[in-house]
């Protein structure tokens, strides 16, 4: 059992001094469990050893003047707080933290990732680690545990000279992309045909961070020889996408230019991570070409300068 034991110096020396790294909460991908009480009231942590931990006196002494020099929390953050770093002749980094409890209860925790990261937000070693062992954490307590790193789930070989941090690795959940359907097309499709866009764009791979793209959906043409275009325009930002003007064209199964035109569109935004599909409609009278092989077709827009240059 990975019971604290007796603190040892570190072999990094005043390199390895550490911070707190709840205290600098992360936006990058390697990110730190964060409460989310803005009342700013604080949390004053107290000592609590585990039950089969044999620590001497002077340590626990040590170890409690630790505990009260620690920033406070906020009420129900639950956090890391390092100690010491040192490695063996083998490689293997030993971490000495609190686990922090600030909720108002007791905590038992499980399986968590772990961090060692520079002040730089480097991450020095990485690891998922059962904390079952650890056993219940009483309310607003900090208990010291030993957190051992492999050779090979460290991504740095050195301390950096500023000091290191840990931390709890939080996943940033994320975004589904989904359906974003204007008012008229709500009316006028069924409820069986909105489940199946739904389920059309969840199996589509979703655009790039910040990517809008036009993706082809069906394109018919009506008795009165009218090309109907319809495309599923993808918002992958995270703002909201306005348009109010749309030029595009589009190309048969031969490459062949068979539309061009602009499209004025009123009260038209693609929300944050969706898709909204629009049909466009070209008449018949500005289609370029009299048979039109729809087997296979693109669409596009197309910028002002191509429009100039092809008027």
């Amino acid at each position: 059992m990975a019971l604290f034991g007796r603190k040892k110096q570190s072999s990094q020396g005043d390199a390895a001094k550490p911070e707190n790294l709840a205290e600098q909460p992360q936006e990058d991908e390697e990110t730190i469990e964060e409460a989310h009480d803005d009342s700013g009231r604080t949390v004053e942590t107290t000592l609590s050893l585990h039950p089969e931990a044999e620590i001497p006196e002077e340590d626990e002494y040590y170890l409690r003047f630790l505990n009260g020099e620690a920033p406070r929390l906020k009420p129900g953050q639950v956090a890391l707080s390092g100690i010491s770093a040192q490695r063996d002749e083998h490689g293997q980094m030993l971490v000495t933290a609190f686990i922090r409890n600030g909720a108002e209860k007791a905590i038992r925790l499980k399986e968590s990732t772990v961090l060692i990261m520079s002040n730089d937000n480097q991450v020095i070693a990485k690891k998922k680690v059962d904390l079952r062992g650890v056993g219940d954490i009483p309310p607003r307590s900090a208990r010291p545990w030993n957190f051992y790193f492999a050779p090979k789930e460290q991504l740095q070989q050195e301390f950096p000279k500023d000091g290191w941090k840990i931390g709890f690795h939080v996943e940033k959940p994320k975004r589904e992309h989904h359906l974003d359907l204007a008012d008229s097309w709500k009316s006028a499709l069924s409820e069986q045909q909105v489940d199946k866009l739904k389920d059309m764009i969840r199996d589509m791979k979703p655009p790039r961070p910040g990517e809008v793209n036009f993706m082809g959906m069906r394109a018919v043409q009506s008795e009165n020889g009218d090309l109907h275009v319809t495309l599923l325009i993808r918002n992958g930002g995270n703002n909201e996408l306005k348009l109010d003007n749309v030029p595009l064209q589009v190309e048969d199964a031969h490459g062949d230019v068979i539309a061009r035109g602009g499209f004025k569109l009123e009260d038209f935004a693609v929300q944050p991570f969706s898709s909204r599909p629009w049909t466009f409609v070209f008449p018949h009278r500005l289609l370029k070409k009299d048979e039109i092989d729809l087997s296979k077709w693109r669409a596009y827009p197309i910028k002002k300068k191509q429009e100039e240059d092809k008027a």
